[in-house]
């Protein structure tokens, strides 16, 4: 019985912090969750990866993370146009220092998205759709998620 070789192990370079943040990948809760008990989910968990592509490996990078709701099917992120927002949370600097943390992945944040933070209780959606940017500190080209990311609001 012949074996398969076993693959070599090679040490990935992170990015260094010169390299400017082009991409990012975001993983989300499956569905939000009704923290105050009035029957309307309003909190749902993300975490967030910055890439300085070619390089492999996600990385820290100063700047903010912006969350944008949309009213479903409203956003074409082709064309990066669509309705005015239903929610939208900034995560200023300060804050993403807070939300750091490492995993097998690599270097990320881990926030939470409540629109009780923002005073809305219920939306008259049963889905919106959620665009994540990047901001960089140093003002160089916004990057957007490539993926519009549907979030479930059945209650």
């Amino acid at each position: 019985m012949d074996r398969l070789p076993t693959p070599k192990t090679r040490n990935v370079l992170p990015a260094p912090q010169s390299a400017p943040i082009n991409d990012l990948a975001l993983l989300k809760s499956i569905r939000p969750i009704d923290t105050n008990g009035n029957g309307y989910p309003n909190r749902f968990d993300v975490s967030v990866y910055l890439f300085a592509r070619p390089y492999p490996m996600p990385r820290f990078a100063n700047g903010t993370l912006v969350f944008s709701l949309y009213p479903p099917a409203t956003y074409d992120s082709r064309e990066g146009f669509g309705a005015e927002p239903i929610a939208q949370w900034r995560f200023e600097q300060d804050r993403l220092l807070r939300a750091r943390f490492k995993n097998v992945v690599g270097q990320g944040y881990a926030l939470s998205l409540d629109l009780n933070e923002l005073g809305i209780s219920s939306l008259q959606y049963n889905s919106a759709d959620l665009v994540t940017t990047f901001e960089p500190a140093n003002g160089t080209v916004l990057v957007h998620s490539d993926a519009v990311q549907t979030i479930p609001y059945m209650h």
